[in-house]
């Protein structure tokens, strides 16, 4: 989870990602007016797709890391969700209808269909 001032954000905006940046400061002229909509329709879909993580933080200047036990889980992945789910006793993760036979630990997502 990143925390940070709006100011400093965009600091690293402007010096990583200037392009972006620019996006941004147009679209943000144009807050609170009858052009916002359309500023975003035509900047947004144009936007370079980027992780903060790596668009940003990896080559941040003055970061800090805090251990924290916030209650919150990245489920990124699969083995990430299992973990949140409740289990049955044979430690099976069951989302929707399904009939198992001598399964253990597994998960199951099941569309109905």
């Amino acid at each position: 989870m990143f925390i940070w001032r709006v100011d400093r954000i965009l600091e690293e905006f402007k010096r990583q990602m200037p392009e972006f940046y620019a996006q941004l400061m147009e679209i943000a002229e144009t807050l609170d007016t009858p052009l916002y909509e359309k500023t975003i329709a035509r900047i947004w879909p144009t936007v370079a797709k980027e992780t903060i993580d790596y668009g940003i933080m990896e080559k941040a200047a003055d970061v800090a890391v805090i251990p924290a036990d916030i209650g919150w889980t990245d489920v990124g992945t699969w083995s990430s969700l299992f973990e949140l789910l409740p289990l049955d006793k044979n430690g099976n993760a069951i989302i929707g209808p399904s009939i198992t036979f001598d399964t253990k630990n597994t998960l199951y997502l099941v569309k109905n269909v």
